[in-house]
């Protein structure tokens, strides 16, 4: 199943935070321009930068980018959500180019903030910034334009490892006619600059196939085949293909259908596709198929499984032949019934499987409207009922009953005066994610 993300407009007070300029909060630096135009339909490009130093593994970072306003009621809202984890601590740089291509005349306002999470989900440092595109034609048809967001480029260089110093060897005093042969120490070096780039390739692949049998001719055969993985970018685009392997002598070629099929992430995290592969064969015996998981652009990723769909004969009854009728005997003498030896039956094979478990996520986000304050959880718990906890310091904590909806996702809007509170989504208990309200 492909989650549709729900929009929400989010809209923050923009006054505080003049455009073009560096914004920096707790050691992230976030950095963005503007663009104009005076062509009708044009790409407008922004440039987006942001900057952090990692100091561990799990200083995970979060970039999300939303619109604020536009001149159009009509226009569509607009949300994207990036996420990375550096492969060791050290300095990384994340650069987007946003392109919008607008039709109708004014201004088109976006917001993007960062922050970091440490230690699974405690939100250590954060960085807001405002951006525009300006379009001054006098061009008034309906606009349609949506913001395109290319695949970010990263950099990031490492900490270097501190070389240990050498324990000093003790000089030993020379006599008067020793001569000196002692070597002289090299200087060690510093380990070279880790200049590698972070990877948007998709992982945890789980591809899985289910057999279908039949014992009528003609009739339509049924499997399932299902994928599921975690897509580190919205350009980890799946396909599945169904492939005839090997078929029973005398088969003809035959079609299967629903067979294929695609998926495009619509945000960063687990995505799933199932599908329901149907043929209808006439010749007995079992047909082979081979189904293969593609990603654009990510070769190393594909997965492959067999499935098979069996069609069997039912074998007829024997038609019993009659017995002749038995000569009367004499009574044999009655004799011991022998008592029949128990013959060990193979017990059947039996496999232990205990199965994985999906790892909980939940993402919290908190803007404010107007006058109210609303609050967004986006997660891979389907249908379940979260706590969502506000605190602050010297102030009592506001507690809030919600269920995700089939997404695994739900907002709430709020008059309470949320200004300085940390946010808290809660699961069974188990914090998953927290973020501050402005």
């Amino acid at each position: 199943m492909v989650r549709i993300v729900k929009v929400v407009l989010l809209a923050l007070t923009l006054s505080s935070l003049p455009p073009s300029v560096v914004l920096a909060a707790d050691g992230i630096t976030l950095t963005s321009s503007n663009a104009s135009s005076s062509q009708s339909g044009s790409a407008m490009s922004v440039s987006i930068s942001a900057n952090y130093q990692a100091t561990s593994i799990n200083d995970s970072f979060h970039l999300h980018i939303y619109l604020a306003s536009a001149p159009s009621a009509g226009y569509a809202a607009f949300e994207y959500d990036y996420r990375y984890s550096p492969p060791t601590p050290g300095n990384f740089t994340i650069n987007l180019s946003p392109t919008l291509s607008p039709t109708t005349t004014g201004t088109y306002t976006y917001v993007v903030w960062a922050r970091v999470s440490r230690n699974g989900g405690q939100s250590a440092d954060a960085a807001e910034k405002v951006f525009t595109y300006t379009l001054s034609s006098t061009t008034s048809t309906p606009n349609k334009a949506s913001m395109q967001v290319p695949a970010p480029s990263i950099s990031f260089i490492s900490s270097p490892t501190p070389t240990p110093t050498p324990t000093p060897t003790p000089t030993p005093t020379p006599t008067a006619s020793a001569t000196d042969t002692r070597t002289a120490t090299p200087t060690p070096t510093a380990s070279a600059t880790d200049t590698r780039t972070a990877t948007t390739t998709p992982s945890a692949v789980t591809l899985t196939a289910t057999n279908g049998s039949s014992s009528q001719s003609g009739l339509p055969i049924s499997g399932s085949i299902s994928l599921r993985y975690l897509a580190n970018s919205i350009s980890n685009i799946a396909s599945i293909q169904t492939i005839l392997k090997s078929s029973p002598s005398g088969a003809s070629p035959i079609s299967i259908s629903g067979g294929s099929g695609t998926v495009t992430p619509t945000s960063i995290g687990i995505v799933s596709l199932n599908l329901s592969p149907t043929i209808s064969p006439t010749v007995a015996g079992t047909y082979t198929y081979t189904v293969a998981a593609t990603f654009a652009g990510f070769p190393a990723s594909t997965t492959t499984v067999d499935m098979s769909f069996t069609l069997t004969t039912p074998t007829p009854s024997a038609t019993p032949t009659p017995s002749a009728t038995p000569t009367p005997s004499a009574t044999p003498t009655p004799s011991a019934t022998p008592r029949a030896t128990p013959t060990a039956t193979n017990a059947p094979s039996i496999i232990d499987d205990d199965g994985t478990i999906d790892d909980l996520y939940a993402s919290i986000m908190v803007g404010k409207n107007s006058n109210n304050y609303v609050i967004r959880v986006v997660s891979n718990l389907e249908s379940e009922p979260i706590k969502v906890k506000a605190t602050k310091k010297g102030f009592k904590t506001i507690n809030f009953s919600l269920t995700t909806n089939s997404d695994g996702d739900v907002t709430l809007r709020t008059t309470r005066n949320l200004s300085g509170y940390t946010v808290s989504v809660y699961f069974d208990g188990e914090k998953l994610d927290s973020a501050k309200a402005k």
